[in-house]
């Protein structure tokens, strides 16, 4: 966002969201209750809504994680239908992007999806400027959307993210900003089958994602 660089001004990004709600969500789909769509964004950025291993959610202010549409529904006051109909919206417009669990198609299907903010400093404006490793991981994602990644998720263990090039092989990543691989993490990256297997843990590494 030029203008936010070149003058720092904060009002400007909140303007530009409330524009972005209003024109591509509430009068696009003829929504009534405003309220309720700003009211999930700022859920969404908060990262409020997020699912565990064992589908239960609990709050914590962090992008990339699973969400539970259950959660968002009870936490807005509406049906889980309608959570995830807005949520489609959101993703339209691309303020937020979804990725899926890597697997078979029923693993797919009922696997909650892991959310990243579409621009970094717009989240930012929302819940302030903390929690780098998710910042890190979000921004690394933003760098590789256009190769459709999925997430890799297995006995409870999670690796960020796998890509499947349209030659038939596979790249998995792992973000941790300044920090290591826990055992179980690594345990299960060196028995993945992957012809990739990258840890990013900083912006020098960053440079490993040109060549994929």
């Amino acid at each position: 966002m030029p203008e936010y660089i070149l003058n720092n001004d904060r009002d400007y990004l909140q303007n530009l969201v409330e524009q972005l709600l209003y024109k591509d969500i509430i009068a696009k789909h003829n929504i009534k209750m405003k309220s309720l769509i700003r009211d999930m964004f700022l859920l969404l950025m908060d990262g409020s809504c997020e699912a565990n291993s064992l589908g239960v959610s609990k709050k914590l202010q962090h992008a990339g994680k699973q969400i539970s549409i259950t959660k968002m529904g009870k936490i807005l006051g509406i049906s889980s239908s309608n959570a995830k109909r807005y949520l489609e919206y959101f993703e339209q417009t691309f303020l937020i992007y979804l990725v899926g669990r890597y697997g078979k198609t029923n693993e797919q299907i009922l696997s909650p999806k892991k959310l990243y903010a579409g621009d970094i400093g717009i989240r930012s404006v929302y819940t302030g400027f903390r929690d780098k490793g998710a910042v890190f991981e979000n921004y690394v994602y933003l760098m590789i959307k256009d190769k459709q990644p999925s997430y890799y998720y297995e006995n409870g263990i999670e690796l960020d993210f796998l890509i499947q090039h349209v030659d038939g092989t596979k790249t998995i990543l792992e973000c941790k900003y300044q920090s290591d691989l826990t055992q179980k993490q690594r345990e299960l990256l060196e028995k993945t089958v992957a012809e990739k297997k990258l840890v990013i843990n900083g912006f020098k590494s960053l440079e490993l994602l040109k060549k994929l």
